[in-house]
């Protein structure tokens, strides 16, 4: 399950991501989510940023 929609993973209908830190979302939720967020919505594992 997708924990940022709450829908079925079903992997052979969605496009599905993998964080560094092993969690997966549906690509279009995740995409989503990092335009604001930095961080795994889970985890909060710290992604890298364009910021210099």
């Amino acid at each position: 399950m997708c924990k940022i929609c709450m829908e079925e993973m079903i992997i052979y209908r969605f496009s599905v991501t993998f964080m560094p830190c092993s969690y997966r979302f549906h690509s279009s939720c995740i995409q989503q989510w990092l335009k604001e967020n930095h961080v795994c919505p889970l985890c909060r594992f710290k992604l890298p940023t364009d910021d210099r």
